[in-house]
């Protein structure tokens, strides 16, 4: 696996991530992110539910719960384009209370 580094498993109570590669490329440009002050970091994910309003399923609790457990201050967006209508966005955000 040329152009690779192998990146040890993270372990959580609620989440398990197994090893994964990443190249060489996403590991240079990170770096110069931090050189320049300017590294991004994942604060949360957003996804719709379409004509069935703003909540969190329990397949997108489980999604959270992986994001919570990389950083405690992730959140889930949830849109409803359907419902969003005049103006008006039907939008929310959620983080778990016990995750």
């Amino acid at each position: 696996m040329a152009n690779q580094v192998d990146i040890s498993s993270l372990h959580s109570p609620s989440l398990i991530i197994k090893k994964k590669n990443i190249t060489r490329k996403k590991q240079k440009r990170e770096e110069l992110e931090r050189e320049i002050g300017r590294p991004k970091m994942v604060v949360g994910w957003y996804h719709s539910h379409p004509g069935f309003g703003c909540w969190l399923s329990g397949v997108d609790i489980n999604t959270q719960q992986s994001f919570e457990a990389l950083n405690q201050c992730a959140v889930a967006v949830v849109v409803d384009p359907i419902q969003s209508v005049k103006g008006k966005v039907v939008i929310d955000a959620f983080r778990l209370i016990n995750p």
